[in-house]
């Protein structure tokens, strides 16, 4: 698709939100306030019809933040985040009213008083960036935006799938191909990490119903040429493909899936893909258990980063599938993630047998799988597939938070940990949550972002608060 046509469908999902559930956007053009330097700027919106307000931040770099902090007294009161990033900018006027590209999100308070979002440059980002907010209610709202580059910072959305698309948006500045996944189901985008890797992209994600507002504004923000599907129609349905030929994904190659009679064969059929993208690959690979998620997401941003397929396996014995990719591409290095509860001795065993017993086998494990992805992790630091410069922090009790953090830490290469939601004051973080103090005791002063993915029923803010503490404390 074309940067023109992508801009023009753009503004028309915007404007389909808008339309949704409230008002259409009025013409005229917010009154805007440049920003140099860091610190905070406020504003004020009047209720009662559409107004808005805007800024333009000077100087920009990649890891840095737009956070904004919006209050209200009114429960339920609606207004829009929208960022304009630097090529989306039409003759210097980014705020005139045909050029409204929506790249920030709608957001209704859950309580009064306040919403916050935030909005990070992602790599290879940086510049100018234009912000607004857009208020519909007959109510007040008091703007506070603030730039910085802390440590610690949180990636969320109202949804899973606004999570996955502001993790998206924070992470990669544009790419010409957009992986879809299925947001209700795990099986299959568990092996979507590679490929979108081999994109240098990120794991979107959809219902699998049709194609979510979040998805069809983030395919459009990063101006995809083509979507690549990952699992079959129960995963992502024939809907969705509908949905994107309407978008303009029209021509033939502009929308490919890649699906087999199960997760096992997908999760082949994506190494093959991976492996012809990356010309023959890098010779190793991923074996994880395709009956769970935690582990396939431990190893997803090394995936991502590397290039390295990730196959799927039944805990008890290696699956024909991927045994049968091991032994043809003659990996020379296939790395299990998990304890024997996950993938068993005898699959490893099969593993090690593969290829004339060529092929060298490595198991990275913990207690559980808090302390599974610490041990990947710190792997991954010792062999150059990633370093603690960057950490995702993740909850390991659902999948859908991660499925995204995943692609998005490892394109910083960097490293993605586990966190137990339940774990909201950070406490014995070596024994069963996220295992974060215990990576810290030897990476903690090499950190120089900590992303935290998910609202706070993901990471509770006890554990941000102990986070800030501890780096406090370096």
């Amino acid at each position: 698709m074309p940067r023109k046509t992508a801009r023009v469908l753009l503004a028309g999902a915007m404007l389909a939100v808008v339309a949704a559930s409230g008002p259409a956007v009025a013409s005229g053009e917010p009154s805007v306030q440049t920003v140099l330097g860091s610190g905070m700027v406020s504003g004020h919106i009047d209720g009662g019809a559409w107004s808005s307000q805007g800024w333009t931040f000077s100087g920009l770099n990649a890891g840095d933040r737009l956070s904004l902090v919006v209050f209200t007294d009114v429960d339920g009161a609606d207004a829009t985040f929208c960022v304009w990033e630097p090529d989306w900018i039409l003759d210097d006027q980014p705020f005139h009213s045909s050029d409204w590209w929506y790249a920030g999100h709608r957001f209704t308070p859950a309580v009064p008083d306040m919403a916050i979002a935030d909005y990070v440059v992602p790599p290879g980002g940086g510049g100018d960036y234009s912000v607004y907010v857009g208020g519909y209610d007959a109510t007040d709202f008091d703007l506070y935006w603030m730039r910085d580059d802390d440590i610690v910072q949180r990636l969320w959305g109202e949804t899973r799938y606004g999570t996955a698309q502001s993790v998206s948006r924070s992470s990669f500045a544009e790419a010409g191909v957009a992986v879809l996944c299925s947001g209700t189901s795990f099986a299959d985008a568990l092996s979507a990490s590679a490929l979108a890797g081999a994109y240098d992209s990120p794991v979107i994600l959809t219902p699998p119903g049709y194609l979510g507002t979040d998805a069809n504004v983030e395919i459009m923000r990063m101006n995809a040429q083509r979507v690549v599907i990952v699992g079959g129609t129960a995963a992502v349905s024939d809907t969705v493909e509908d949905d994107l030929v309407a978008m303009g994904y029209d021509q033939p190659g502009d929308i490919e899936r890649i699906a087999g009679v199960d997760r096992y064969q997908t999760s082949a059929q994506v190494a093959d893909k991976v492996i012809a993208l990356t010309a023959g690959g890098y010779g190793h690979a991923f074996v994880v258990n395709g009956a769970n998620f935690p582990d396939a997401l431990a190893v997803s941003p090394y995936a991502h980063n590397m290039k390295y397929p990730v196959l799927l396996t039944p805990p008890s014995s290696l699956h024909a599938e991927a045994a049968a990719v091991i032994d043809f591409y003659n990996f020379s290095n296939v790395h299990v993630a998990g304890g024997t509860g996950a993938v068993s001795a005898t699959a490893y065993q099969q593993i090690d047998a593969l290829n004339g017993g060529t092929t060298v086998v490595n198991r990275m494990s913990g207690a559980n799988r808090y302390q599974t992805a610490v041990a990947v992790a710190d792997y991954a630091n010792d062999h150059g597939w990633g370093t603690y410069a960057n950490v995702a922090l993740a909850t390991g009790a659902s999948f859908p938070d991660a499925l995204g953090a995943g692609p998005a830490i490892g394109q910083r290469g960097g490293v993605l940990l586990l966190q137990s939601p339940a774990d909201d004051t950070g406490a014995e973080l070596s024994a069963s949550p996220a295992g974060l103090e215990l990576a810290m005791d030897s990476h903690g002063p090499t950190v120089e972002h900590l992303l935290l993915i998910g609202g706070m029923g993901a990471v509770p803010i006890g554990a941000e608060e102990f986070y800030w503490s501890e780096f406090d404390a370096l």
